[in-house]
């Protein structure tokens, strides 16, 4: 019953709104223990419109241990980790699993360009140029107001260079519409943290940069659709979009009606591998924190889908607001799941 299930979705997403709106108008410390009941209530509602009894038991006993989700329409905008089935007469969260509940996700476009991509050659095996490029704050209006920017990519590019890994680092007016197009074809991992304009209402996808003298200039998701080749970027990068709902699709108006779009969708029609984004607006603090707990996973050699999987865990098990669902129940993977950062393990 798709009334039910448009109604449902429409919960989550204005309790989403309200709590969005009490952190910004009064503060996290603010949140009433009303209000994240509220949320968790419309996320079990949601999950028990989508999920009918005993489907996900079926599915666990089948031997599925991840689920591939393939949304139409407004579930594009569905939190899939964080909805609360009741899987084995107990409530937990889809997207953590563990030996008794919840599965591994991932998102697809459509169940054949998922078969296409579980065709091809395993990732795993393909030697890695171990190149990095980082998108840090192109306005300069987030590292000003949170210098907790700066320390966790500085801490992040330390990290990585002493795995002898090779870093490109845009900050400001360094990050570029052309340095996105110059730059990351070469890499095999992508951030990307800072604005940018994908929401459901914005008819025009777009990364917000900078165009090199303190001005915003957009990359918009058209642009890296139609104008790059389709394998403009490396077979074998992951794009991390720290960004406002730089995972969300749409869908139609490319090619054909029935084509997703959006900036995840753009990278990967043009040749990455895998997005990680999220579908919904974030902010800054507690995503410094999921990409912390990210990029720890990833040099670790884990494929993109268990990163994924591991960093929320870390997010839900932190012992303050963070840990909070819509902190990190919207960022999803899209792509090649086998996707993995090969790492020289010479320690």
């Amino acid at each position: 019953d798709m009334d039910r299930v448009l109604k449902a979705q429409q919960k989550v997403a204005e309790v989403a709104n309200e709590y969005e709106m009490e952190i910004v108008q009064y503060g996290l410390e603010a949140i009433s223990q009303d209000i994240e009941n509220h949320y968790l209530t419309a996320l079990e509602e949601l999950a028990d419109v989508l999920f009918p009894p005993g489907l996900l038991e079926k599915c666990r006993t089948a031997g599925y241990r991840r689920l591939v989700i393939v949304a139409d329409a407004y579930l594009q905008e569905v939190p899939f980790a964080a909805l609360r089935p009741k899987e084995n007469e107990q409530r937990s969260y889809l997207g953590l699993p563990t030996e008794r509940n919840g599965f591994q996700l991932m998102y697809a476009p459509s169940a054949s360009i998922f078969g296409h991509w579980a065709k091809r050659e395993s990732l795993s095996d393909v030697a890695s140029p171990q190149r990095t490029a980082l998108f840090i704050d192109p306005l300069g209006d987030l590292s000003e107001n949170n210098p907790g920017v700066t320390q966790v990519f500085s801490g992040i590019e330390s990290y990585l260079r002493a795995r002898e890994i090779e870093v490109t680092r845009m900050d400001g007016d360094k990050a570029t519409p052309t340095a996105w197009l110059t730059e990351t074809p070469a890499c095999n991992l992508v951030i990307y943290f800072g604005h940018s304009i994908a929401g459901p209402e914005e008819k025009e996808p777009a990364l917000l940069l900078n165009d090199g003298a303190g001005i915003p200039a957009f990359i918009t998701a058209d642009t890296i659709y139609r104008k790059a080749t389709r394998d403009l970027f490396s077979d074998n990068s992951l794009f991390i979009f720290g960004s406002c709902s730089g995972g969300f699709a749409s869908a139609g108006m490319w090619d054909s009606d029935r084509e997703l779009r959006g900036l995840s969708v753009a990278h990967l029609y043009a040749g990455c591998a895998a997005v990680i984004g999220a579908s919904r607006p974030l902010l800054d603090s507690p995503t410094l924190l999921f990409l912390h707990a990210l990029m720890s996973e990833i040099v670790e050699g884990h494929d993109a889908a268990t990163c994924l999987t591991k960093a929320q865990k870390k997010m839900a098990a932190l012992r303050n607001t963070y840990a909070h669902p819509h902190f990190w129940g919207y960022v999803g993977l899209m792509g090649a799941p086998d996707w993995r950062f090969l790492i020289n393990r010479s320690d």
